[in-house]
């Protein structure tokens, strides 16, 4: 029988200084994984989440990366493999910023930021990692996504666009990457308290809860365990999925 058990394998969390990210890194190095924390900016906050790892007697490493350049991001998986000796999980999370604007005030530039990053991401940490895991015929490849990509609400554009482009593209790769023993899945967070929308009204937040059957808003712990189960044994015969995680404020 399986069990939720991670013990040897080996996690980069990218975007992992904060919200979801730093969740994810801190319940599957809690579950015994060997975790890589990725940041770009705030590395205090990313060796904050390593200290609570290894505090909980699991075991990580930081490492800055920018996962728009792949240089950065070989350079990274390059690290975990000497530190490690294998990658089994990647969590491709790191946030690309975009602007919330209908698309009337949106200029091209500002959509093209954030569709060429958010793509660019998930290129160059799948294919700096996919090698190996096609090797090791073994992997667990898991996109964070939105609800906004299925159901998009004023204001965001270029974030559904984008998020859309991540979905399509992670069904693609779980077809031609099946055959190696490698899952590929999406986790559709809806509105979850993280930095990300610390500024988004209050007002806002509680009619989303309101007319969410649960009747709250997300946390970023929602979010990470949905991760932790795509990235256990547990979901060893789920690929291609899109896993809202979002409270039920949208159903498919």
């Amino acid at each position: 029988m399986k069990k939720l058990d991670l013990t040897g394998k080996v996690a980069i969390v990218t975007g992992a200084s904060r919200g979801i990210g730093a969740s994810c890194a801190k319940i599957l190095g809690s579950f015994g994984a060997n975790v890589v924390v990725n940041y770009f900016n705030s590395e205090q906050k990313a060796q904050e989440v390593v200290n609570y790892i290894k505090d909980n007697g699991g075991n990580a490493i930081s490492f800055r990366a920018d996962v728009r350049n792949f240089e950065s991001v070989n350079e990274m998986v390059k690290t975990t493999l000497e530190k490690f000796g294998s990658i089994d999980i990647l969590i491709n999370n790191a946030n690309i910023n975009f602007p919330i604007k209908p698309f009337l005030e949106l200029d091209y530039k500002s959509i093209e930021e954030k569709i060429v990053g958010e793509t660019k991401a998930f290129y160059n940490c799948t294919k700096a990692v996919v090698t190996h895991m096609i090797n090791q015929k073994y992997g667990k490849l898991i996109y964070i996504s939105s609800s906004l990509s299925r159901q998009t609400a004023f204001g965001f554009f270029a974030h559904a666009g984008a998020k859309s482009a991540v979905d399509a593209m992670a069904k693609t790769l779980a077809l031609e990457l099946g055959p190696f023993g490698i899952r590929v899945n999406v986790v559709g967070p809806g509105l979850t308290n993280t930095d990300a929308t610390f500024n988004q009204p209050k007002e806002q937040k509680e009619m989303i809860a309101n007319f969410t059957p649960l009747k709250r808003i997300g946390e970023p712990i929602d979010v990470a365990k949905v991760v932790l189960f795509l990235a256990s044994d547990l979901s060893d015969y789920m690929s291609g999925q899109y896993l809202p995680v979002n409270g039920g404020s949208f159903m498919i």
